[in-house]
């Protein structure tokens, strides 16, 4: 789904007039609608393969665009040294990380591909209708908008618990 497309159904869940009032505001919700999603259900994974001679201290924040948080490290022995960092001794490693969706600002086409599943795309647009009914107050288009967005993404988070998984992969790494 693009943007282009998710506003317009936003469009139908609300009034125009309503919808005219926020269009200013929906960059920022679509933005944190999708991080929302990216962080709690549906993780965007990538993976980087880094080989090491001797221990080393990995930064991943200076290795992975968009870091969110270390999954799994496939290789040999290591250490966490905090959410961010790990230390790699001898060898080849994989370390598969989630990371956070490319920022959706006022200034992003309305071509734009959300970076989530299919599945979970279809929750943004009642997200943000959510999110201008509750500036508006109006609470029960509110809560009518966010069930429909949680129990989509509860849906997403079944599917994902089956096995379902989106690499996008990196270049190797050589320290």
């Amino acid at each position: 789904m693009t943007l282009g497309q998710a506003k317009n159904i936003v469009r139908f869940l609300l009034d125009d007039k309503l919808f005219c009032d926020y269009e200013d505001k929906l960059a920022a919700y679509f933005d944190m609608g999708q991080k929302r999603i990216a962080a709690t259900t549906d993780f965007i994974e990538t993976e980087i393969t880094v080989t090491v001679d001797s221990p080393r201290d990995v930064d991943l924040t200076e290795r992975v665009e968009r870091f969110y948080k270390l999954r799994r490290v496939e290789g040999g022995r290591w250490e966490r040294l905090n959410a961010a960092r790990v230390r790699l001794f001898e060898g080849e490693y994989r370390l598969i990380c989630a990371v956070f969706p490319h920022d959706i600002t006022a200034h992003t086409r309305d071509g734009y591909l959300f970076e989530i599943s299919e599945a979970a795309q279809t929750a943004l647009p009642y997200y943000v209708a959510a999110q201008v009914s509750t500036a508006e107050h109006d609470l029960r288009y509110y809560q009518i908008y966010q069930d429909e967005f949680a129990g989509i993404l509860e849906n997403v988070d079944q599917a994902n618990a089956i096995g379902r998984l989106r690499l996008h992969p990196f270049e190797g790494v050589s320290l």
